[in-house]
This record gives C-alpha cells, sequence and structure tokens, in this order.
C-alpha cells in the first residue's frame, strides 16, 4: 500500500506512529512526505521522497497513491483533499473536514467525481462501542430523547495559541479557519453528541439555532469558552459548555435524556439507565484505543473493504455546521476577570469563576463518581 502524508510535525506523529505500527499488516510503504522542516527519522521514512510543495508531491504520484494522509492546518484541508482526490488517492483528512460546510460538500462532490473515499479523522467513529450505543439509542433505549448536554474543561496555556498559524483564527489570508474549542480540541465530542441525537445512522445531526455565550480571556480572534444552547432540526435541545480558560481539568462528558432513562458517557465507559459499562481502565487509555482502531479500520476498509463502520464526510458535518452558526449568530464576549497563572506548560489564562459556571450550567457531572 503506497501512501503519501503531508506534513510531519505536531498531530502528525501520531499519524506516523500509527503508520509505522499497521506497516507490517499491512504492507504500507510511505512514498513520499510533504515537509517544511525536519523529518522524523523512523524506519518508515526511509525510502519516502521529500517535498516541500503538496501540489508538486501529487502531480508526480498522480495515480500511484493508495492513501494520502492530510495532518494540516484547518485552512488547508479542503483544498489539499481535493488536490489528493483528483490525483487519485483515497485520503485520511484530520477533523475537522473542513472550515465550513461549504467546502465540505466542496469535497463530497470531489470524492464522487474521482470514486475515492474520504475518511475523516473523528476517531470515536470508528469504534464498536460508539456504534453499540447509536444502535440502543435508535431502538429505543431511553424512549424519546428531548436533550443532550456535552462538558468540557482542558486548560491550554497561551503557547498553545501561538504555536501555529491559525489557532484561535477566524481567517487567515482570506481562507476560512473558525478554529475554537467546539471546532477543533472539542470536536470529536460535539460530533458525538450529534451522532448519538440524530435519528439515522448514515445522515448528520443538523442545526437549526443557536443561543448563549462566547468569552476569550486570550488573545485570539475566536474564543476559548462557551456556554450554549442549540435547537437541532429533530427538535433535540443540545447544551455545550467548553472551556481552554480554566484552572482545572475534566475530561469531556456527554448526557443524553430521554423519558425512558439517561445516558452518561466518558471517555472510560458509561452508564444507561443505571447500568455500567466500563470500556477501559481511564479516559487516556479509552482515547488510544480509539485512535488505534481509526487507523485500523481506515487500512482494513481499503484492502478488505465493506466490512467496518467508519466516518466519512456526511457524518463530520456537525461541527463545522455549528462553527460556522455559532460565527453568524453569536458575538466573542472578552472574559473578566481573568487570572494569569503558570504551569511546566507556560502562561495561562484563567476565566475566574466561568468553570464553576459551567459545571454548574450542565448539573452534577457522572464521570466524578464512576
Amino acid at each position: 500500500m503506497k501512501v503519501a502524508i503531508i506534513g510531519t510535525t505536531g498531530y502528525a506523529q501520531v499519524y506516523l506512529d500509527h503508520l509505522a505500527r499497521l506497516s507490517p499488516r499491512y504492507g504500507v510503504e510511505v512514498v513520499a512526505v510533504v515537509a517544511k522542516g525536519l523529518i522524523p527519522e523512523m524506519p518508515l521514512l526511509l525510502r519516502a521522497k521529500r517535498y516541500s510543495e503538496a501540489g508538486t508531491m501529487l502531480e508526480e504520484w498522480n495515480g500511484k497513491l493508495d492513501l494520502c494522509c492530510i495532518p494540516t492546518g484547518i485552512d488547508s484541508h479542503a483544498g489539499l483533499c481535493m488536490s489528493a482526490l483528483a490525483a487519485g488517492s483515497h485520503v485520511l483528512l484530520e477533523k475537522p473536514a473542513a472550515a465550513t460546510l461549504g467546502q465540505i460538500e466542496d469535497v463530497a462532490r470531489s470524492a464522487a467525481k474521482y470514486g475515492r473515499k474520504v475518511f475523516v479523522g473523528y476517531q470515536h467513529l470508528y469504534t464498536d462501542v460508539v456504534w453499540q450505543i447509536k444502535r440502543m439509542l435508535a431502538q429505543g433505549a431511553l424512549g424519546h430523547i428531548h436533550r443532550a448536554k456535552l462538558l468540557g474543561l482542558w486548560p491550554r496555556s497561551e503557547a498553545y495559541f501561538r504555536r501555529n498559524h491559525w489557532a484561535g483564527r477566524v481567517q487567515v489570508e482570506g481562507h476560512w479557519v473558525l478554529d475554537s474549542p467546539l471546532h477543533n480540541a472539542f470536536a470529536h465530542y460535539v460530533n458525538l453528541l450529534a451522532f448519538w441525537t440524530s435519528e439515522s445512522e448514515s445522515e448528520a445531526q443538523r442545526f437549526e439555532r443557536v443561543e448563549g455565550r462566547l468569552w476569550r480571556a486570550n488573545d485570539i480572534d475566536t474564543f476559548d469558552s462557551c456556554a450554549i444552547n442549540v435547537e437541532t432540526c429533530n427538535g433535540i435541545g443540545l447544551e455545550i459548555y467548553l472551556s481552554h480558560a480554566c484552572a482545572d481539568v475534566l475530561d469531556p462528558v456527554i448526557r443524553i435524556e430521554g423519558n425512558l432513562g439517561t445516558l452518561d458517557w466518558c471517555e472510560a465507559g458509561f452508564t444507561l439507565r443505571g447500568e455500567d459499562v466500563r470500556v477501559a481502565a481511564n479516559n487516556s487509555l479509552s482515547l488510544s484505543l480509539a485512535r488505534e482502531a481509526m487507523f485500523d479500520r481506515v487500512l482494513a476498509e481499503l484492502t478488505q473493504g465493506g466490512q467496518y463502520a467508519w466516518c466519512g464526510l456526511e457524518l463530520a458535518k456537525p461541527p463545522t455546521q455549528l462553527a460556522g452558526l455559532v460565527y453568524k449568530c453569536l458575538t466573542v464576549q472578552q472574559a473578566r476577570p481573568v487570572d494569569i497563572q503558570k504551569d511546566v506548560h507556560g502562561v495561562q489564562r484563567v476565566h475566574r469563576g466561568n468553570e464553576a459556571l459551567l459545571r454548574l450550567s450542565f448539573g452534577s457531572t457522572w464521570q466524578d463518581s464512576f
């Protein structure tokens, strides 16, 4: 299997590690690497040809690639993906699928035109347990679902928002980005919330209206905290409470409420109508297993075909659609008061009192007692 990867730094290292892990099983050969700086020294890349521009690489390998991996910045996703598709390659595209919903639809048309698959990096949708939960909900385990909530608190330092040219930006050089907690770090969980509350396994949840508040404690264009209420096309109310300007860590928790009971979920397990199901020993291990499942299934789908559930462009739409809706309908407020603290990650801005507000708005967190 001939594979190209565009980018080798940051999260791209996760791609390289998993490709190396699966290389013996699927005969993965990384033949081309697009990199601006140093290429990691690893056996997987010893025979790869290096390029400084994606266009040159795709032109040279036109019709010769089985998979092109694109773990790049949000502003480049749509353009690079369509170029890879035109060159005859299937694509593993990092989330979010694109900066705007219109761009995702452009990519979908390109995939259909060239008869290629686009796998999107929402790793949870490659795991059996997520689809099992979906089937239970679709079969009425909670009865009529009327409300669902998401809470996540992940502190981020000022360096996080300076790590690249697009972090915290609305646009970069005229290209949409719409980076934010709900469209980047927590997008996985926004997507899960939308997937589990949609009525169909093959179609994504659509959002009708949004209200709420956005704050920024950091020097960014967009926001680092939000408390929003979203009305879906099927009448379910979604509540989303997220922050990077917080002191404490709370890994994402999801609560789905129906007239017959409640589902409470975190990475390590879930409780459905009072019955506990543990998925892994802890949240970190569960997340690692989900990433493993994604890469396993992408390569298995390409070599064996038709046996696995995975996240395509349709199921990847919700976070991007919501990001656009939030940008159109809500205004970012300057967070006040803001405390400055330092830890091993550097200087961090904390929106004082906001964390307590988000926790209170969500309600008691089942994860604390699981």
